[in-house]
């Protein structure tokens, strides 16, 4: 584990007009151990947002998928992971419903041992997930 206390990973969504910080969210956690809110070790991906008010982003080291509410942070939803999630996620969109897609892969490079606890990693693959529709 690192020298400097968690979070390890955040999320902090900033108002451009005044500079103030709106949210900010440990992103992921370690497995194994108690406190649930250490954040992430290892980020290797990227931050997308969504057209329907949707922030995605992937943990590493618990291999999770997480979709936040763009105007409070909230965990709307999580997605158990096959392996690491490696690069930036992208959103398209056809017929006007939205899709993410993004890479699971990387096998054993950098794993942190806390992995031990999650089922051995699966090959890489793409993955892709329609989105809900933003609730107006």
């Amino acid at each position: 584990m690192s020298i400097i206390g968690p979070p390890w990973t955040q999320l902090t969504a900033y108002d451009l007009n005044s500079g103030k910080i709106i949210w900010r969210i440990p992103v992921g956690s370690i497995p194994g151990l108690e406190d649930k809110n250490t954040g992430a070790q290892f980020t290797r991906g990227g931050v997308l947002v969504t057209g329907g008010g949707l922030v995605m982003v992937a943990s590493p080291s618990d291999r999770k998928l997480h979709a936040y509410d763009q105007d409070n942070g909230k965990l709307i939803w999580d997605f158990d992971l096959p392996n690491v999630s490696e690069g930036v996620p992208t959103v398209y969109q056809v017929a006007g419903k939205e899709y993410i897609a993004f890479c699971v892969g990387g096998g054993a490079l950098d794993q942190p041992r806390s992995f031990s606890t999650l089922p051995p990693a699966a090959p890489g693959a793409y993955m892709v997930f329609a989105l809900p529709e933003k609730k107006k």
